[in-house]
């Protein structure tokens, strides 16, 4: 059976598991913009995905570990720190953890003092953590299982996927009420639930189209001053969707990556493209880039409306209380995905209100909370992986921007987005996030290997 399922693939077989990953990419996307634990789409994604996580770790080759060691090995220890939290402890042993008074106090009034208790203060939210976990990495294995080709299909169907998200946007501001989420944003948020997870999704698109699709099929056919205003066209169809969605996060990070990309794009003549590239051409294409999105959605509840409200952020409170609470749950944390109940332990009379926050609205504060110091030196290994992929790019002699640039893009997106929100937690975001992670690293260079390889 190890022999079948290892064995050399024929192209027909080949063909079939491409198309069962595309299918994956689609329930993912389609079913993945909501980061709740009560959506009824998760009865539908979830299953698939941990089917296909266990299908595609059976396939996985020696080769293909080699190749992506390090993002195999720090989704490998995501999952075991998740895994740990959920193991019974007796009863000496959590209640010497950290902030754990109030439930000893709980079970000894229920006559129950010497139960078991995991490391985490809610089970129920680990548990959930943990299959929700399932989803990136079911697609992170299933595209480290496709060849060259097969990636690259991936890649254009992800796009497609991102476009119709855009599209769906469109529509649900045109009043139709197509949308897939009962508890959502009050404004379009296209295939997501959270119009900051859609807008972040729409960087991404303009990302992966502006960096990798354009300039490596369109650039070659077209002057250099053709292509710049090509780019611009695309951004400018692209940033409405952001700007309607009333996401202020990703009206910035729109604004942010679309000048750099600006700035940084290559062309054939260095010398025509600097000279379009001059302080005022810039200055001018932001300012016509601009006016034209606000004339597109004039009259509307966008980002711009909400920028004004600033002050009144009520996350502001949030994140006070958080910090001062960290320090008692060190140095384990209080469990991965307990954030709302631990909040709400410690929440000033002051701040109580009808509606509840559902996350810290800081991903970076939120890990170190639940996961205590070891999920702060996994923060600190990704960070310093990060920036080693930044120095191992500026030292390339790669002539074109290369999806590698892309997803090391997509990561400083997410990472950005996720100071103020909560974007990885949204399985169709994970995933691309470990997409991107897998482009941004790149391949070993003196692997010479035909399958499973990343996109240089």
């Amino acid at each position: 059976m190890s022999k079948i399922l290892k064995g050399p693939r024929t192209q027909s077989a080949r063909k079939i598991e491409l198309w069962l990953y595309l299918a994956l990419l689609m329930v993912v996307f389609v079913f993945g913009g909501s980061s709740r634990d009560d959506y009824s789409g998760l009865v539908l994604l979830r299953p698939i995905c941990i089917v296909a996580f266990f299908y595609y770790l059976s396939r996985l080759q020696w080769h293909q570990i080699k190749t992506h060691v390090f993002v195999l090995a720090f989704s490998a220890a995501m999952f075991f720190l998740l895994l740990v939290h959920l193991i019974p402890l007796p009863p000496a042993m959590w209640s010497a953890l950290g902030g754990r008074v109030i439930i000893y106090d709980v079970l000894s009034y229920a006559q129950s003092p010497e139960a078991m208790m995991p490391l985490s203060m809610t089970p129920n939210r680990t548990l959930n953590a943990f299959y929700a976990l399932f989803v990136p990495l079911a697609v992170l294995l299933g595209y480290l299982s496709l060849d060259e080709q097969g990636q690259l299909a991936a890649l254009r169907v992800i796009a497609i996927l991102l476009i119709l998200g855009a599209v769906v946007t469109i529509i649900q501001a045109s009043g139709l009420d197509l949308y897939l989420y009962q508890i959502r944003s009050d404004t379009p948020a296209g295939l997501f639930a959270n119009r900051n997870h859609h807008a972040v999704a729409i960087v991404s698109l303009a990302l992966i189209l502006s960096c990798y699709i354009l300039p490596k099929y369109i650039q070659p056919r077209l002057l250099p001053s053709q292509y710049l205003l090509l780019l611009l066209a695309v951004n400018a169809l692209l940033f409405p969707v952001v700007l309607i969605s009333g996401s202020r996060t990703g009206t910035a990070l729109f604004l942010l990556t679309f000048l750099v990309v600006i700035l940084l794009s290559s062309g054939r003549d260095r010398k025509a493209i600097s000279r379009w590239l001059s302080l005022p051409f810039v200055t001018a294409m932001m300012g016509s880039f601009i006016f034209l999105s606000l004339s597109l959605t004039r009259g509307r509840t966008t980002a711009w409306s909400r920028f004004i409200s600033l002050d009144d952020d009520l996350r502001y409170g949030v994140w006070g209380t958080v910090w001062q609470v960290m320090p008692s749950y060190w140095p384990w944390g209080s469990g991965i995905g307990s954030a709302v109940e631990v909040y709400q332990l410690h929440e000033p009379d002051s701040a109580l209100i009808p509606t509840y926050s559902n996350h810290v609205h800081n991903d970076w504060m939120e890990v170190v909370l639940t996961a205590g110091a070891p999920g702060a030196i996994l923060l600190l290994v990704a960070i310093a992986a990060y920036f080693w992929v930044v120095w191992d790019l500026s030292r390339s002699r790669q002539k074109d921007v290369g999806l590698r640039w892309v997803g090391l893009a997509i990561i400083s997106v997410l990472g950005i987005a996720s100071i103020v929100d909560y974007p990885l937690r949204t399985p169709a975001l994970a995933s691309l996030f470990a997409l991107a992670a897998v482009w941004a690293a790149g391949r070993m260079r003196d692997e010479n290997i035909n399958e499973g390889k990343a996109i240089d």
